[in-house]
């Protein structure tokens, strides 16, 4: 079998970067002949020029960039959420015109969906969208399942009494609303919030507030080393989401067996920590019924 994966190029060190990385590890760890196609949102929209004529299907791995058209194989795409639809207010008005212009009409044109939720399953059959829709939640990257040995490395963290937040800090993540609620909370156990990741929309605000906080501290597009060791010490990781497709710092932190709190809205009470290899089987099987 032989896959053209469509991949964002664009993106790095987050969650539409790890699922789309990882299906394409995961493909060629089961043997599948996959051709990786990175292309941009000009180049998404001319996908067909990029398509090797011997593939037997394509796979676009982010429903957040859309081909134009139809496709010259069976076609199956991922889809995340439906934000821009739902939630227009948590996207800037250029990427709110470019849904609107090309969103609903290009998944439509889609063989098969891979729903990453049930919540977004859900949320599509609310938008009359009538193909068959596979659930399959992602997996989270091997590392987090791995036994914690504390070394050097760690008394840092061993010594700093914290506690986590993993994530964007756009305004749909309410990380405004944790920052203000643990600097004043006596329920939080840690001396410092560590917020790391720092990748988002519309945060500038967010950013004055931690300037303005005691003991609030930033660490910028972690590596998931660090994300590992800041798991496996935290006291508690808090997860305060508005909406969410999935929920994969959560997954992980689940994997850390950290003290979990999060909000019971969306996909959340979804979330659980898999491996990718049993999800890129369900993925393959959902290949096999295209080509049937």
């Amino acid at each position: 079998m032989k896959v053209a994966l469509l991949e964002p190029y664009s993106v790095n060190n987050c969650g539409l970067h790890s699922y789309t990385s990882n299906v394409s590890k995961g493909l060629k760890a089961e043997g599948i002949d996959v051709i990786d196609i990175n292309l941009g949102y000009l180049g998404f929209l001319k996908a067909q020029k990029y398509i090797p004529n011997d593939v037997d299907l394509i796979h676009n791995v982010s429903s957040y960039y859309y081909t134009h058209g139809k496709l010259p194989k069976p076609s199956v795409m991922t889809v995340y959420d439906t934000i821009p639809w739902d939630h227009p207010e948590w996207m800037s008005l250029k990427s709110n015109l470019y849904h609107r212009a090309f969103g609903m009409r290009s998944i439509r044109k889609y063989d098969k969906l891979i729903a990453i939720s049930c919540n977004t399953a859900r949320d599509l059959r609310q938008h009359k969208i009538k193909q068959p829709i596979e659930i399959i939640h992602p997996g989270i990257n091997e590392i987090f399942f791995d036994e914690y040995k504390d070394d050097l490395e760690d008394h840092l963290w061993n010594d700093l009494k914290f506690d986590l937040y993993v994530g964007g800090f756009d305004p749909r993540k309410n990380v405004d609303l944790l920052i203000n609620w643990w600097s004043d909370s006596k329920y939080a156990r840690g001396e410092f919030l560590i917020l790391a990741g720092g990748n988002g929309w519309n945060n500038k605000n967010t950013y004055k507030l931690i300037e303005q906080t005691d003991g609030v501290l930033c660490i910028r597009s972690p590596s998931i080393e660090t994300l590992f060791r800041l798991y496996h010490n935290c006291l508690d990781f808090y997860y305060p989401s508005l909406y969410e497709g999935y929920g994969l710092p959560l997954a992980e932190a689940m994997a850390c067996k950290c003290n979990v709190h999060h909000f019971g809205n969306s996909s959340l009470n979804e979330v659980k920590p898999l491996h990718w290899k049993d999800q890129i089987k369900k993925i393959i099987r959902v290949y096999d019924s295209l080509l049937e």
